[in-house]
C-alpha cells in the first residue's frame, strides 16, 4: 500500500518559529484529503514550557470533535504520533494555551493508512 503524507497551510503553519504569541494561536493545521484512518505526526516546543491544545475539527470547521493537551518543556521539542478516522477536509489543528513570553513552534502532518 502507497503511504503519502498530506498537509495544508502556510510555512507559519508548517511550523516556523513564533515569537510572544497571543492565547488560543493556531500554530499548525493539517486537512484530511479524503476519508480514512490517518498517521498523525505532531512536533511542538518553545524557548519557554508551554501547554498546546490539540484538537480534531469537523469539515466545515465550525466544531471541535475531540481535544488533547500536551506540554513541550522550555528548551525542547517533542514528537508525538497518534492514529485517528478522520472524513474528508476534518482538521487536525494544534493551539496554544495561554500566551508564550518567548519563541514557538509547531508542525502537524496526517499519512492517510487506509
Amino acid at each position: 500500500m502507497a503511504r503519502h503524507w498530506f498537509g495544508h497551510g502556510t510555512v507559519k503553519e508548517w511550523g516556523t518559529k513564533q515569537t510572544n504569541a497571543a492565547d488560543v494561536t493556531v500554530h499548525a493545521q493539517a486537512i484530511a484529503p479524503d476519508n480514512g484512518t490517518y498517521e498523525v505526526l505532531l512536533v511542538i516546543g518553545g524557548s519557554v514550557a508551554i501547554v498546546w491544545n490539540v484538537q480534531h475539527r469537523d469539515a466545515p470547521n465550525t466544531a471541535t470533535l475531540a481535544t488533547q493537551a500536551l506540554q513541550s518543556v522550555a528548551g525542547q521539542h517533542g514528537e508525538y504520533r497518534l492514529w485517528v478516522e478522520l472524513s474528508k477536509n476534518e482538521r487536525i489543528r494544534i493551539l496554544n494555551d495561554g500566551v508564550i513570553a518567548g519563541t514557538s513552534s509547531a508542525g502537524v502532518m496526517l499519512m492517510k493508512m487506509k
